[in-house]
């Protein structure tokens, strides 16, 4: 009977303490590398989500804004506060067609089907008036009081296709103070109703200087944001750009 070969592992050794050690080491210093890796991409990510926010919220604001200025008449005295960090005017906010005019006044008496919001009385309005049909050179906008407000009609709307009111119009003024041509108000005519809006440079949070904006009486709410110092500075052009 064979006796069994006895295996020798002369030549087979284990790992060390200190082999042990060293590839501890070694890993625990490639798991902090990537882990910085991974920390300074989600800090580029994070601030390009700021960046991509805070040129989000900027150009927001400038359309806001250019939206609110592009109605805005010098000539009617819808500037109202103009300051370096401050921004008053008034903007049309409730659009009516005149459809039928029962009565020229005083007051003046017009049917309009309304585009928007209801007309609230008591406040004031613009009128465009068309002097002659065939030429632009003396048309104009005519700024009214409107004194009353009630239900209206439009004969050629029998079926109510547009809600409609009855607007009475009192102290018609004409651009520079004149007294407004009630005649040369006409079926088509576009009035509106305006709102006080302002813009000014504000603490937002964190105490930090915002651009803010406040429609009527309201508080001003942040609207960009936060600014330098000095970052909002409003210009002042004339016709001629100076």
């Amino acid at each position: 009977m064979t006796k069994p070969h006895k295996r020798h592992f002369r030549h087979s050794r284990g790992v060390t303490l200190v082999e042990l050690l060293v590839a501890i080491v070694v890993a625990a210093v490639v798991m902090a590398a990537i882990f910085q890796v991974l920390v300074s991409n989600q800090r580029i990510y994070t601030a390009q989500g700021e960046r991509i926010l805070g040129q989000q919220t900027v150009r927001a604001g400038v359309e806001i804004l250019a939206t609110e200025l592009r109605d805005t008449s010098p000539v009617l005295g819808d500037l109202l506060v103009i300051e370096e960090d401050e921004l008053q005017i008034r903007v049309p906010r409730t659009l009516g067609i005149v459809c039928s005019i029962p009565n020229r006044g005083p007051p003046l008496q017009v049917n309009v089907a309304l585009e928007g919001p209801m007309f609230v009385a008591d406040r004031q309005v613009t009128i465009f008036a068309d002097g002659d049909p065939d030429t632009a050179s003396d048309d104009q906008w005519y700024v009214a009081d409107l004194s009353q407000v009630s239900a209206g009609a439009c004969p050629q709307d029998p079926d109510d296709a547009w809600p409609h009111q009855l607007l009475q119009l009192s102290a018609i003024q004409a651009p520079g103070g004149t007294s407004g041509n009630v005649n040369n108000v006409r079926v088509g005519a576009p009035v509106r109703q305006l709102e006080v809006v302002r813009f000014q440079l504000m603490q937002g949070p964190g105490d930090r200087p915002y651009i803010g904006r406040a429609a009527g009486n309201g508080s001003a709410i942040p609207m960009v944001g936060p600014v330098a110092p000095g970052g909002l500075i409003f210009e002042y052009l004339d016709a001629n750009g100076e």
